[in-house]
């Protein structure tokens, strides 16, 4: 199990998010006899085994995180009554909403424009310097693939050593080699590779790309990096180092992530003045778009929702006016004095007696309102107790997408947007024009005119040589 590729099913020692809410995601690694204590209940490991990703698990104790004896495990893929989780495969998105912040975190609305605008792809070589949570590290990892290298580098001890340990728990050290270095001031030279998790496999990737024999020693091989993503609080000291790591044969991009503006002045010139060309700073603002399902509601539902409103009401003034009848009649056979009798009477007309309008109503509605009720009892179910005609489920636990209902997909967007985490400057070196491109003045052969000596013929146009071998074309 890892960043790169997962199984359809949980096995052990594989790395687990447990979905609780969308602010409380945990990992954790699945081992045998180990538990997973929580608010909503415990969840030992050995009932994971074998569950696919994606499944609903539900505890086996409540939400004091004991052991219930007397109910056991609950059964594998099903919500129980003290709690559940969701067990997720691993993906960079998920692992930025659950790992610790040891610093500001580059976020996916962020870290996927970033990726697009330096061209990472698989097989890229990419640098990093200021590696921090390590949310972004797991992003390029993923995307350079198992053919490509990221090279991450971390000032801070604690923060390295902790990104250390990540980068090989979580196995992305497949592809990522981290380094403990302050790259403002030593540059990006000679990798740490031996907390690779296949060093023999970097160093022969450099001697090769480097065109030099096995022999050669690792120190200063060319690192050949063509992607560059510095999150750093002084990137204008770092780009001066840079030309060393560079594959000077193709174009290079770089992001400096920066939260001030007054950083990215001072990238900016530091990026002209060392060629780096189109410098562009962008600030990302998103907001979430949702696809889901809305209920479609019809104006005779809503009008007949009224009406039976209405109906039951009228039953209910009937049903009230004669049990106050009742209570009346009894009060006499018990000898109620005339004044309490009174009283009552001049209660009952205030409150809507049997001289209401309402109890008009009833007489013209009871038919109607009997021969509806016996047509809407399909509608509830054969233990429920009928609560009047309700089109729409009101004041019942209703899925999305239940089948007893009529449903519009529809789409939402989230009421606020996110924006400025950090602004981000991009700029492009262009790669180094081969030398027999110049003439001795410095400047570019260009092909010569086309010669104009017959019509007739087709003419031939005159090319520089290009290691003593000319070369024509001929156009008509």
């Amino acid at each position: 199990m890892s960043f790169f590729s997962h199984n359809e099913y949980i096995q052990e020692g594989d790395l687990v998010l447990a979905w609780m809410n969308r602010s409380n995601i945990r990992p954790l690694t699945v081992t045998r006899g180990e538990t997973l204590h929580t608010q909503y209940g415990s969840f030992p490991h050995d009932t994971l085994i074998g569950v696919k990703y994606g499944t609903q698990v539900g505890s086996t104790a409540g939400a004091s995180g004991g052991h219930d004896a007397q109910r056991g495990p609950s059964s594998r893929g099903h919500g129980s009554a003290a709690g559940f989780i969701h067990v997720l495969a691993p993906t960079p998105e998920l692992w930025s909403l659950s790992l610790r912040h040891r610093t500001q975190i580059v976020y996916t609305p962020d870290a996927s424009y970033i990726v697009h605008r330096l061209r990472v792809r698989p097989g890229s070589r990419v640098l990093e310097a200021g590696t921090g949570s390590g949310s972004f590290t797991h992003a390029l990892s993923r995307t350079v693939s198992s053919s490509g290298q990221l090279f991450t580098y971390e000032f801070h001890g604690p923060r390295y050593e902790e990104a250390l340990q990540e980068v090989a728990a979580d196995g992305i050290n497949l592809n990522t080699v981290i380094t403990h270095r302050d790259v403002c001031a030593e540059g990006f030279d000679n990798p740490t590779i031996a907390n690779s998790q296949r060093p023999d496999h970097v160093i022969s990737q450099l001697r090769a790309l480097n065109k030099v024999g096995v022999e050669t020693p690792v120190e200063g091989l060319n690192l050949q990096a063509n992607a560059v993503f510095l999150d750093l609080p002084s990137p204008w000291l770092a780009i001066p180092h840079l030309s060393r790591v560079l594959d000077t044969s193709k174009q290079a991009h770089i992001c400096c992530f920066s939260p001030c503006i007054e950083q990215v002045a001072r990238a900016v010139e530091t990026l002209k003045k060392y060629g780096w060309k189109k410098i562009e700073m962008v600030e990302v603002s998103a907001k979430r778009w949702e696809g889901h399902k809305e209920m479609v509601k019809s104006v005779g539902d809503a009008v007949e929702r009224l009406r039976d409103i209405k109906r039951r009401r009228v039953l209910g003034l009937r049903k009230r006016n004669e049990r106050i009848a009742r209570e009346r009649v009894q009060d006499q056979q018990n000898g109620t004095s005339e004044e309490t009798f009174v009283a009552s009477t001049a209660g009952d007309s205030a409150a809507g007696g049997e001289s209401t309008p309402a109890a008009d109503d009833e007489e013209e509605g009871g038919n109607d309102q009997q021969q509806q009720s016996t047509e809407l009892k399909h509608k509830k179910g054969p233990t429920e107790k009928y609560r009047g005609f309700n089109p729409w489920g009101k004041g019942q636990r209703i899925r999305e997408g239940d089948e007893r209902f009529s449903w519009l997909d529809v789409s939402r967007v989230e009421p606020e947007i996110k924006s400025h985490t950090s602004y981000l400057t991009f700029a492009i070196l262009p790669p180094v024009m081969p030398e027999h491109l110049f003439n001795a003045d410095g400047i570019v052969i260009s092909s010569l005119p086309v010669s104009t000596e017959s019509a007739s013929e087709p003419a031939t146009v005159a090319t520089p040589t290009v290691d003593n071998v000319k070369v024509e074309t001929t156009s008509t």
